[in-house]
């Protein structure tokens, strides 16, 4: 099923008022995770080009510790202030994981 690529792994509902097409299953999903409902595309595919994320959702997406995240965000890893909140872009954070590890490549090359 679509929501076995939930990134944050959250369970499908356990339906009991008789609800049990994919379809309604899906439905029932997307209406408890907020993730998936941004990321599914009408198109049915998922993406995260644009999607901005928490420290939390970032340190899980990349399956590492939180104070990981601050870590990486402290050596220049891009994060935006929304009010007093530190969010991250998921497509400028890729883009910036590519450039250091071509740069760790060069290094090693030279």
């Amino acid at each position: 099923m679509i929501f076995d690529s939930c990134p944050l792994r959250i369970p499908p509902l356990q339906l009991n008022n008789g609800l049990s097409t994919t379809s309604n299953i899906f439905h029932a999903h997307l209406t408890r995770c907020q993730q998936c409902t941004t990321m599914y595309t009408d198109e049915g595919r998922w993406t995260m080009e644009n999607e901005v994320l928490t420290r939390a959702e970032l340190a899980k997406l990349l399956r590492v510790n939180e104070r990981t995240i601050d870590r990486l965000r402290k050596n220049g890893m891009p994060y935006m202030k929304v009010g007093s909140n530190i969010r991250f872009q998921w497509s400028k954070v890729l883009e910036w994981i590519d450039e250091q590890s071509q740069r760790k490549s060069r290094e090693v090359v030279a």
